[in-house]
């Protein structure tokens, strides 16, 4: 794969015009991936579709669910959670289960596995909708012991009451503040596309102004329901960086002041190196360091029970449904059977340790799970 002239010259000068960034922060962003680095192997992450129920309808929404509706078996759920919950104590991981949907909320056994996990010491966070966010239910998650609630933003009003169905921006700030006045963290992701860009550029003031307890982003791909035509979906790789560059700078503007940003994509390795605040020589050691946790040390429980690297990936390479019933805990690694090809792009380049970038991407835009994720403005990595 050959980079074109025209797409070098623009990468050129968008590096000919970074920012000059002071030492005290070249220092905290080294130190933020310093400690990532370190907590890497030692987390265990269990994502749980609870239910493919909603009430949004979302425009964009990419969960593969096309004939696919229902719900989660309690025992086979509350089966994967205590064999990896069993799992981290014998190895000394920090476990931490993630609740999704669907909405969550909308799990006819919802409030009975809060219990469970309380009962169980697990910790867990939940991706919700703020339209189903009640303050009993709030109440409830906090004294539960929720460590975390996430929550997406579209874009301006306009624009995110158009696509977010029942979840209003108003309510979006409404049940957020009601969130946090009763000590639960709230973080918004701001799913970003070709139709809402600049409707999210324009929001970050606004975003600011609440002070949330953070702020991550994502990109909305031609995953599971999009189909090529859906134009508002994918981003191009400039336009991807670019919009990287701009939180980054935001971020260097106001990051103590209310915009905690979480630097949740993968490609902000090789943007952060070529911005010069981060130098990979001192975290570099034996195999992958950061990146997509699907390689080391996180799968997903989907709606039919079954275990898989990657709640995105429908046709992971193994699938596992727990039986509570056997003897052998069911405890998946996907590093055991999702490995980037020897040879592609991705495993040759020089921040394979580090990114590895979106692998349910790769796999919609190429049917390879190992090509290089599209929005990846390396043309050839290895080389850069």
């Amino acid at each position: 794969m050959k980079t074109s002239r025209h797409r070098v010259s623009a990468l050129c000068a968008q590096r000919m015009a970074s920012m000059s960034y002071d030492p005290a922060f070249k220092s905290r962003i080294q130190e933020i991936f310093a400690r990532r680095v370190a907590a890497y192997s030692n987390n265990l992450g269990l994502e749980c579709e609870l239910t493919t129920r909603c009430l949004n309808n979302c425009s964009y929404c990419g969960a593969d669910i096309f004939e696919q509706q229902g719900e989660v078996d309690f025992g086979v759920l509350t089966g994967h959670l205590k064999a990896y919950a069993a799992h981290a104590q014998e190895t000394g991981a920090n476990f931490v289960a993630s609740l999704v949907g669907g909405d969550a909320f909308l799990y006819t056994r919802f409030d009975e596995l809060l219990t469970f996990l309380a009962e169980n010491d697990i910790r867990y966070l939940v991706k919700c909708n703020a339209s189903t966010l009640t303050r009993k239910r709030a109440e409830r998650l906090k004294e539960t012991g929720c460590t975390v609630l996430k929550m997406t933003f579209y874009g301006e009003a306009q624009v995110h009451n158009a696509h977010r169905g029942l979840d209003t921006l108003k309510l979006l700030e409404e049940r957020s503040k009601m969130a946090r006045s009763l000590g639960l963290p709230v973080v918004w992701h701001l799913s970003v596309g070709k139709e809402n860009l600049e409707s999210v550029r324009r929001s970050l003031p606004y975003i600011r102004s609440l002070n949330l307890d953070g702020v991550v982003e994502g990109r909305v791909g031609k995953i599971g329901r999009l189909a090529e035509e859906a134009d508002f979906a994918d981003l191009t790789s400039l336009e991807w960086r670019g919009f990287l560059l701009e939180l980054l700078h935001f971020y260097y503007r106001y990051g103590t002041e209310g915009f905690n940003l979480g630097f949740r994509d993968k490609l902000w390795i090789p943007l952060l190196v070529e911005e010069g605040l981060l130098d990979l020589a001192p975290l570099r050691g034996t195999g992958i360091r950061m990146g997509c946790d699907l390689f080391a040390n996180a799968a997903t429980v989907d709606f039919r029970g079954y275990l898989k690297g990657c709640g995105l990936l429908e046709a992971a390479q193994k699938n596992v449904i727990f039986h509570p019933a056997a003897q052998k805990r069911a405890v998946f690694l996907s590093k055991d059977t999702a490995t980037l090809k020897e040879g592609s792009v991705c495993a040759s380049c020089i921040y394979h340790d580090f990114c590895r970038g979106c692998r349910a991407i790769a796999l919609a835009h190429s049917g390879d799970a190992s090509a290089q994720d599209p929005h990846c403005w390396l043309g050839r990595p290895e080389a850069i």
